[in-house]
């Protein structure tokens, strides 16, 4: 593609003793959601969508609890992203902050660092 899109391809949690660090901050962010009533669903529709892309794995999603793919324009404090979650049930539940982990992508990029692995997270 010779376009700037980004894919962001993100195992998603808060995890508590990790510390954020902001490639960029970005205020401006416009966010389309795809919700899911199971992660399988979720799961499955990535896969579709990415079956034919060589560079994401087959296998890629297995672990995967929300996703975001994110166009930033940094030069113009914009970006749009568009997240595939899990429809909340509660609040502060994982799949609450699961929206707000994705949405944060959107406004600071990749912040949780190359060593990010899920550790069960969730509001805490």
């Amino acid at each position: 593609m010779n376009k700037l899109l980004i894919l962001l391809i993100f195992f998603t949690s808060i995890v508590a003793a990790e510390n954020v660090e902001p490639d960029f901050e970005i205020t401006n962010v416009l966010s389309t959601i795809s919700f899911f009533d199971t992660v399988t669903e979720m799961r499955e529709h990535l896969i579709d969508i990415y079956k034919d892309d060589d560079e994401v794995p087959a296998d890629y999603f297995d672990y995967l609890l929300g996703y975001s793919e994110c166009e930033w324009h940094v030069e113009k404090n914009m970006a749009h992203c568009h997240l595939y979650v899990i429809r909340p049930q509660r609040v502060d539940d994982n799949e609450t902050c699961t929206i707000g982990h994705e949405v944060l992508h959107g406004a600071w990029g990749y912040y949780h660092g190359d060593e990010y692995e899920y550790e069960g997270g969730g509001c805490k």
